[in-house]
């Protein structure tokens, strides 16, 4: 099991198809595809080399500290 992993981006956005839409979620993007789809919308993932490495920690930490940004920013949407 790998470690580390390239990752092109990672952010928090709304789901947009499929049975979750509208739903909160948080991609994360993982670069080095070697497939080359003529109709990709992400090419600039294809090569890894171009990405920084992240470990699963690094990423978990990420997902979490903007988790509660999120509710801090809620929380102050709502009640100031």
């Amino acid at each position: 099991m790998y470690t580390d992993y390239h990752v092109m981006e990672h952010f928090y956005t709304l789901q947009g198809e499929g049975y979750f839409t509208g739903q909160a979620a948080y991609f994360i993007r993982l670069a080095g595809c070697d497939v080359g789809c003529v109709w990709c919308d992400v090419k600039d993932s294809w090569e890894q080399a171009n990405h920084p490495k992240y470990t699963v920690e690094t990423l978990q930490q990420l997902v979490k500290d903007w988790c509660k940004n999120l509710r801090y920013y809620w929380w102050r949407a709502l009640y100031v």
